[in-house]
């Protein structure tokens, strides 16, 4: 199956494709923002890669986003590919390998070097000491990517915790960005109308974790408590609803929150 790519996504490919012409083996990042197919780039990046004869592999640090990039490439695409995750009970290579990063690293030795790596939600993994980094160093891959809607990482500082752009991260693996889709872009076409609001929240329950690069569960979970952060989504769900809005994504830090929050929704799935 061959899809139309959007105009968005035309753009992005033809970065990818400068990219392999030019031969930049630095590890370099795509920004794209949530929902505009972040998946089709994986499978187009592939579908590049064995173009030119080169081995791929895909790293996900969950088996959920693993099963997602497989079904579209394999599906929706209709070309071969293995799977290779502990959590999935099922470790293949081939040409095309969709994996965990930390099934990767516990077996390490049995991926070839020189490959085309594809990184998804690389915020996560950003820093060479990460497992991520750790696949790179071993793999030496050709082409290293990173796809992530997440441009920067709180890292811990002198001054305090801030938030770091990915290229610009002490230790960080990434140090190019190829491509950058502004939601301005593709929000008048593409997407619903919308607008931020900020209200007033009280972040004393925040407590950052020991290595001071994100906060604790736990604290999270606090946050929303002293905010009544599930009261104000279900107002709020309540609001668009009247409005006659059939299609509602509320995002969630876990889930444990996620499943609050359905609990207090009619309909919810």
């Amino acid at each position: 199956m061959s899809f139309e790519l959007r105009p968005y996504q035309v753009n992005a490919v033809t970065d990818i494709e400068n990219h392999f012409r030019v031969g930049d083996s630095t590890p370099s990042v795509l920004i794209l923002p949530t929902g505009v197919g972040k998946s089709i780039l994986v499978s187009e990046i592939a579908v590049i890669s064995r173009r030119v004869g080169l081995k791929v592999l895909v790293l996900h640090h969950t088996s959920l986003l693993l099963k997602q990039n497989f079904h579209k490439y394999t599906v929706d695409y209709g070309m071969d590919a293995k799977k290779f995750s502990a959590s999935l009970d099922v470790k293949e290579i081939g040409d095309v390998t969709f994996a965990t990063t930390k099934s990767v690293i516990n077996s390490i030795g049995l991926f070839d070097e020189n490959v085309v790596l594809i990184c998804d939600e690389s915020h996560i993994g950003a820093r060479w000491s990460n497992d991520m980094g750790k696949v790179i160093k071993k793999l030496k891959p050709r082409f290293t990517f990173g796809l992530t809607a997440t441009p920067v990482v709180l890292e811990n500082l002198i001054e305090g915790s801030q938030l770091v752009f990915q290229t610009q991260l002490k230790g960080g693996i990434f140090k190019k960005v190829i491509h950058l889709l502004q939601i301005q872009e593709i929000s008048d076409k593409y997407w619903s109308n919308f607008k931020y609001l900020v209200p007033k929240l009280d972040i004393s329950a925040l407590t950052l974790n020991s290595s001071g690069q994100s906060f604790t569960e736990r604290s999270i979970l606090n946050f929303y408590a002293l905010n009544d952060i599930q009261p104000r989504i279900s107002k709020a769900i309540s609001h668009l609803k009247g409005l006659g809005v059939k299609r509602i994504v509320v995002f969630c830090e876990n889930i444990e929150f996620a499943t609050l929050v359905r609990s207090n929704i009619s309909g919810a799935g």
